[in-house]
């Protein structure tokens, strides 16, 4: 289960992301979709820890990523839009995804 409330993320005085609430039940398929800077990519940098709200709380599996950021994101999984891929969709970004974490100071708050 992912709840995010009030969530926010400013850069300076840009607002990337504007006080977004929403939750995805288990088994549930969830997207993002929305125009280039709607703050969907953003969005999904604080929920796979690479990046810390400004403001707001996400809890994974009732696991708060700010906090225990190993364990929420061996909780996490998601793919991208990759359909000219064919039987491969979904493999490499989980692959691309893994080598990011790999180096934790690499991670930017």
């Amino acid at each position: 289960m992912i709840s995010v409330r009030n969530l926010v993320k400013s850069f300076g005085d840009f607002t990337a992301v504007k006080d977004i609430t929403f939750d995805v039940a288990q088994g549930e398929i969830f997207a993002f979709l929305g125009p280039n800077g709607a703050g969907k990519t953003t969005t999904i940098k604080m929920l796979t820890t690479l990046l810390r709200p400004t403001s707001g709380r996400i809890e994974l599996d009732g696991l708060d990523p700010t906090v225990k950021q190993k364990q929420a994101r061996q909780s996490f999984g998601m793919t991208e839009g990759m359909n000219h891929m064919g039987h491969l969709m979904g493999l490499l970004p989980v692959t691309i995804f893994e080598r990011e974490l790999e180096d934790p100071e690499q991670i930017s708050t």
